[in-house]
């Protein structure tokens, strides 16, 4: 079930799919159409849970009729959850600057993206997970210790709660240093910007369709969390700390050669084989550990740069999310095994 690959040998300037990070070839049309088609596919499903609501509340309906619409609400509020979370994992791109090309193109797409894929301000987004690269699975260091550090239950039920108020603190706090930094409150601005736009189309927007958002988009949102869980504990949990700092870099140019080597020895995260549709819609997210060795790559060469490297760095891998938590279950955040 689970797989440990190691080596020692860096991979440079070999005809692989591994560009530096100004020869990549960004998939700006792909990703406008994988947009398109998640917000497209949102809204039919808001469409089918408006309609089937009407169904589990009717009272002429059977009862066993009654009780097979709520569970296809339930499915549909799933699959609804699993498409605002795709579109926040392109958003992850943004952050990287590898969704489009043009730098105001990029986070103006990411920041719509973060907002109506889950209500996260983008710019502090941005901050809170460079950090996170920056010191990755190193206590305190990492921004993403106080949502995991715990045990597993507290990772999978309180984890997201707590993200989505860390990163909304560092948006306010954006505010407060706009003061003296106007930067910080051109971001802050944007943010709330771009939040309030997506409050306003899954409120005012839907209800000019026909279409409810307490049926919609509220049963959607409640069940988000336990979605961004099922994928994001298989990122770190369960693994060692890091003992030192991890340099991670933007770029891998040959000067930087040594320090991507001693940093790529390491190992932070996981890579879970996933079915190949999910993969797509969730942008190959599950290649985690190649992401964060080579952070500057859009995610159309994380899959392929996996292959390239597999003999050459540290991995650990395991086939599916569903065995993944499984196996995580009884292991604190960070596991000597």
């Amino acid at each position: 079930m689970f797989a440990q690959q190691t080596g020692a040998a860096f991979v440079t300037n070999v005809s692989n799919p591994i560009p530096r990070s100004g020869d990549q070839v960004i998939p700006q049309t792909s990703n406008a159409m994988k947009i398109l088609l998640l917000f497209a596919a949102l809204l039919a499903v808001f469409v089918a849970m408006n309609n089937l609501t009407g169904l589990a509340l009717h009272n002429a309906s059977a009862t066993a009729m009654r009780g097979l619409a709520y569970l296809g609400l339930l499915l549909l509020a799933i699959l609804a959850s699993m498409l605002m979370l795709a579109m926040g994992i392109l958003a992850h791109d943004g952050v990287h600057r590898v969704l489009f090309r043009s730098a105001f193109v990029n986070d103006l797409v990411s920041g719509l993206l973060s907002a109506f894929g889950g209500g996260l301000p983008f710019y502090a987004n941005r901050q809170f997970h460079l950090r996170h690269h920056a010191h990755a699975h190193q206590g305190e260091q990492d921004s993403e210790h106080n949502l995991h550090h715990s045990s597993f239950l507290y990772a999978f039920f309180i984890g997201p709660l707590a993200g989505f108020v860390l990163q909304y603190k560092l948006m306010l706090g954006n505010f407060w240093k706009g003061l003296r930094e106007p930067k910080f409150l051109v971001r802050a601005a944007k943010d709330f910007g771009f939040i309030t736009l997506a409050v306003v189309c899954y409120t005012a927007g839907l209800s000019a369709l026909g279409i409810s958002p307490l049926k919609t988009i509220l049963p959607a949102l409640l069940v988000l969390p336990f979605t961004f869980s099922f994928r994001a504990l298989s990122d770190h949990f369960g693994l060692p700390r890091v003992k030192r700092y991890r340099e991670t870099l933007e770029n891998s140019d040959d000067e930087n050669e040594a320090i991507v080597r001693r940093s790529n020895q390491q190992v932070t995260g996981w890579v879970i084989i996933t079915a190949p549709w999910l993969e797509w819609l969730w942008s190959s997210v599950n290649y985690h550990e190649v992401h964060h060795k080579f952070p500057y790559l859009s995610h159309l060469y994380l899959k392929q740069a996996y292959a390239a490297t597999r003999d050459t760095y540290p991995y650990r891998e395991v086939q599916g999310y569903i065995r993944s938590l499984i196996y995580l279950r009884n292991k604190d955040y960070y596991s000597e095994e």
